[in-house]
């Protein structure tokens, strides 16, 4: 198993890359700011997960596009904070599964590189439509 992100696109590797959703959403959905959503007041969060679940509804237009399960496709109705709270998980790595798609999708077109194996590597996606 290597470190390093793909050479090419959709060779067949596997690959550990360390990502961060929040720089990667910026990029992705062209924001000029994270979507706040994380340690806030009840209120606030719920809003911010909200905003933030229709960032990612909008992953179905994108190449590769996502196809969410019905169940996603709508927030929690009421429930408790941990239900919300997994929901958040469930959010986060769903997305954190796509940005490795995507880089595996698109290869080196697809990313940039921040850093290096020594002193730490990071992959944020570059955004290409079409």
């Amino acid at each position: 198993m290597a470190l390093e992100p793909p050479e090419a696109p959709r060779l067949p590797v596997r690959v550990v890359l360390e990502v961060f959703p929040h720089p990667a959403a910026v990029v992705l959905f062209g924001l000029r700011q994270i979507i706040r959503y994380k340690r806030l007041r009840r209120d606030r969060w719920a809003r911010g997960l909200r905003r933030w679940h229709q960032r990612l509804l909008t992953l179905e237009a994108f190449r590769p596009p996502v196809r969410w399960p019905e169940p996603w496709r709508e927030p929690p109705r009421g429930g408790t904070r941990r239900m919300w709270k997994a929901w958040e998980d469930q959010l986060d790595a769903a997305f954190c599964a796509y940005i490795a798609g995507y880089v595996w999708f698109h290869g080196p077109a697809g990313y940039e590189r921040i850093g290096d194996l020594e002193t730490g590597l990071v992959i944020v996606p570059r955004r290409i439509d079409g």
